[in-house]
């Protein structure tokens, strides 16, 4: 049986525990007008479900925005019903803290 993110609360948690098997590229970031730098990178989980995260970080420090998302894309196998991020999971601030640490 596959596993995969449903996209419910405690996302994060999942990921961190399977984290072996959820793999991720920085694709680039870019700055917006708010003084915010939006970090954007694809993932995949189990080589079966994938998508895009969004971190949106203050230039100024290093405070992950309660915006950033993470989705499914539109041919993943398991998709969300929406970008998680918007479900305010906290469990997801330490999944984007360890893909951040690839960045800096």
């Amino acid at each position: 049986m596959r596993k995969y993110l449903n996209g419910s609360a405690g996302t994060g948690e999942k990921i961190i525990k399977h984290f072996t098997f959820f793999k991720y590229d920085f694709v680039g970031k870019e700055s917006d007008r708010e003084n915010k730098t939006i970090y954007r990178f694809k993932w995949h989980f189990y080589d079966y479900q994938h998508g895009y995260i969004n971190i949106i970080v203050q230039n100024n420090s290093y405070c992950i925005d309660e915006g950033s998302t993470m989705g499914t894309d539109d041919d993943s196998p398991k998709k969300f019903d929406r970008p998680l991020g918007l479900y305010n999971d906290k469990t997801l601030e330490s999944v984007y803290r360890k893909m951040m640490s690839c960045v800096k």
